[in-house]
């Protein structure tokens, strides 16, 4: 896991990303957390154009792995009003 999070970090720092993305080596594995501001604006169920990318290249990095992938998230905790 130590190499993928070496590769992850990689990617990150090349793509300019430290502000949406981020790596972490816990007891049981590597945490990739994906910042909500990389993804969505605010309010809004649509995502990014690039977060559409680097969740490509993210799956690239994780799809040869034998390990299995858990993926976890939340949702906005700004109070919005919309007609959606």
């Amino acid at each position: 896991m130590a190499q993928v999070k070496k590769m992850m970090d990689k990617y990150i720092e090349d793509n300019k990303l430290s502000g949406g993305l981020e790596t972490a080596l816990l007891d049981d594995g590597l945490m990739i957390r994906i910042k909500d501001n990389a993804l969505f604006p605010s309010g809004s169920a649509v995502l990014l154009p690039q977060s559409r990318v680097f969740a490509a290249e993210i799956a690239k990095l994780l799809v040869p792995l034998p390990q299995r992938v858990v993926v976890t998230g939340h949702t906005d905790n700004v109070p919005i009003n919309t007609p959606e």
